[in-house]
């Protein structure tokens, strides 16, 4: 694969993550699922998705997802649905942002100390944007400090998890695992 398509790839994962990501931030609601199961779909068929890719996203999204439904039940933020769960469109926004951590984020997968310091950033920045566009109430502004030591943890976990993956570069190509 040349350098310019593995770039294209790249690019388009990264673009798809933020489109995503501000359409769960802008709209909260159901135009916000129907936009991120498109760029999930999208992505898909638009990278190559190994076996291994499916399974570790899917892990990876699975622990956000806890991560979040436990942040809420323990009062750091809620949304502004009242609800025991988190929403769904931030369901759906966990497998799109897992789906980078493959390709546009890889490396800040490949050392634990960039996924902490990534977490620990991009965490509460992603949190505060919300926040910004009333798809989310965060109760305390010191709370800010708590998502982002948690988010630099579980980004460490997620980079451990990359990591113990046969084969965690960028796919070139859909390969049978």
């Amino acid at each position: 694969m040349s350098y310019k398509h593995r770039l294209s790839k790249l690019i388009n994962n990264f673009v798809a993550f933020q489109i995503g990501w501000l359409a769960c931030a802008m709209f909260h609601d159901g135009r916000a699922v129907v936009i991120v199961a498109g760029l999930l779909t999208w992505l898909y068929f638009a990278e190559p998705w190994s076996k291994v890719r499916i399974r570790v996203t899917i892990q990876i999204a699975l622990l956000g997802i806890l991560m979040d439904i436990c942040l809420t039940y323990l009062g750091i933020y809620y949304f502004p649905a009242p609800s025991m769960y988190i929403p769904f469109w931030l369901v759906l926004l966990w497998f799109l942002f897992a789906s980078t951590l493959s390709v546009s984020l890889h490396w800040m997968m490949s050392k634990s100390l960039y996924a902490f310091i990534g977490g620990a950033i991009i965490g509460p920045a992603a949190y505060f944007g919300g926040h910004q566009f009333e798809a989310m109430e965060i109760v305390e502004p010191s709370y800010y400090f708590v998502i982002s030591i948690v988010w630099g943890c579980m980004m460490i976990v997620f980079s451990i998890l990359h990591r113990k993956q046969p084969n965690n570069r960028i796919v070139l190509s859909r390969v049978s695992d």
